[in-house]
């Protein structure tokens, strides 16, 4: 007797959870508000990112600095996997253009480190943020660590995974 009700409850939070705007399982960056704006986000684009949003009329930005108060990755990731981030990302800061600074936050939702056949990898979500705290853009999706990105035989994974993300993020914006 119980098992209708189960089940009927069972598809009502279901459905309540799916129209809710989720983006991924994991922590994200976005208050709840945002959360539905971007969960509707086209998915793909340039840099192979499983979901990309940009904000109306986003223009070139001139800095991307780094939030370090609300970065964040989880445990399994390695300790130096943010900082790797950080420092290749950083990299983009190198070209010359014009426009407003914008604040990163990523985080790592996920880490897996890879095993005998198969590489490291990370899902991650970037989210920028100019000056007033408005979101112009959020990437998500999943960093793999091909080692054909490694620059030395001894780069390690988080270094990889890193200099992947920061491809994506070039071919995404055209940089």
């Amino acid at each position: 007797m119980r098992r209708p009700y189960v089940l009927a409850a069972a598809m009502i939070a279901g459905g309540a959870c799916a129209g809710s705007g989720t983006l991924h399982s994991g922590r994200t960056a976005l208050a709840p508000q945002e959360l539905g704006t971007v969960a509707k986000a086209k998915e793909g684009g340039p840099g192979g990112f499983k979901r990309v949003w940009k904000g109306p009329g986003l223009q070139p930005w001139a800095l991307l600095k780094w939030d370090q108060d609300h970065s964040s990755a989880v445990s399994e990731a390695p300790p130096s996997l943010l900082q790797s981030i950080r420092d290749e990302l950083g990299r983009l800061n190198q070209r010359r253009t014009k426009g407003d600074d914008l604040f990163l936050t990523v985080t790592v939702y996920t880490y897996d480190r890879g095993g005998w056949f198969s590489d490291a990898s990370a899902r991650c979500e970037l989210v920028a943020r100019d000056k007033r705290g408005q979101v112009m853009w959020v990437l998500d999706g999943e960093i793999g660590a091909r080692r054909a990105l490694a620059q030395t035989l001894v780069d390690s994974d988080e270094s990889v995974v890193a200099r992947a993300l920061a491809l994506k993020v070039r071919q995404e914006f055209n940089l």
